[in-house]
């Protein structure tokens, strides 16, 4: 039930919430001393603990950490000094950009090229596809994402080397390195899908009743294959949680992923918590949107195969 899907995700995410505060808060080490740096006074550390909450009982502190985020109150970021929500928002809309661009090249090459090469029967060329992209899949995304802007951007001059958010084709290489695993994803699953359908009673019902090969992959199978294209799809949408801390380092694109590295290097505890809870609500999101979508796609698939 939908409810219950929903009370999951909220469980889930204060799971997330509560080992983002032990992490970040409670770990060996102090926190101020982390901030304020080993050459800090002991006066200037107790006065960042008091003011900070550092200094109260750990179920106070869970407490108050726990009314802070349900106002969407996530502190001011120390380096920056700037609160976090208002950094989140600046530096997510990059990652959003990049995610969208992303988004598509997956749309496009996992689910449309496949689905286009099956339908013309260009057999041979849907393997070839696969194979390419299972193989750049293996890359990691750091090596990858270096490799391509060697490559493409310095030896081959096709692209601009410096990122520049103003400029459409310095999104392309980025959008095209993020989506190599979940472009591998989605084309292995949906092609599988797709080739497992046409070899199921209805579709061969089909083909005796004299509909051509084009019709029956348009007009009966992809119905049937759409559920897991959508699930495959979603599931390597949450790789750009991940696969974004490293694009973005390596282009130089001022996303999400960037700035949690940036926190990270300059022990900003309250903007890296922010960062984590980001992409904590991404992923929740993300596994109702795929909850939901199947719900609405699977009767489909069954109403078909029932006529």
């Amino acid at each position: 039930m939908p409810w219950r899907r929903l009370l999951t995700a909220l469980l889930t995410f204060w799971v997330i919430v509560t080992i983002a505060f032990v992490c970040l808060y409670r770990l060996p080490g102090d926190p101020a001393r982390m901030i304020l740096g080993g050459q800090a006074s002991a006066a200037s550390v107790a006065a960042f603990r008091h003011e900070a909450g550092l200094d109260q009982p750990l179920f106070q502190q869970y407490t108050h950490y726990l009314s802070r985020l349900f106002r969407l109150d996530l502190g001011r970021s120390f380096a920056l000094r700037r609160p976090v929500g208002e950094v989140l928002i600046e530096r997510g809309y990059y990652s959003f950009i990049l995610a969208v661009c992303a988004g598509v090249v997956v749309v496009f090459l996992g689910m449309l090229l496949p689905l286009l090469l099956i339908a013309n029967r260009r057999i041979r060329a849907l393997v070839v596809s696969e194979g390419v992209f299972q193989g750049l899949a293996f890359v990691p995304p750091f090596v990858l994402a270096t490799a391509a802007l060697v490559v493409v951007a310095g030896w081959l001059d096709w692209l601009p080397v410096i990122f520049e958010t103003n400029r459409i084709a310095a999104w392309i290489l980025p959008a095209l390195v993020l989506s190599a695993y979940p472009v591998a994803l989605v084309l292995k699953l949906f092609a599988d899908s797709l080739r497992t359908e046409l070899t199921l009673p209805y579709a061969r019902r089909a083909r005796a009743f004299g509909f051509s090969h084009s019709f029956i992959v348009w007009k009966e199978v992809l119905p049937n294959a759409v559920p897991a294209a959508i699930a495959a799809l979603v599931n390597g949408l949450a790789y750009f949680v991940t696969g974004a801390f490293f694009v973005e380092i390596v282009f130089g694109l001022p996303g999400l992923g960037r700035l949690g590295q940036e926190a990270l290097r300059q022990k900003d505890v309250a903007l890296l918590t922010g960062v984590c809870l980001a992409f904590a609500v991404v992923m929740v999101l993300l596994s109702l949107l795929l909850d939901l979508l199947q719900r609405r796609l699977s009767p489909l698939g069954k109403s078909l195969h029932d006529d």
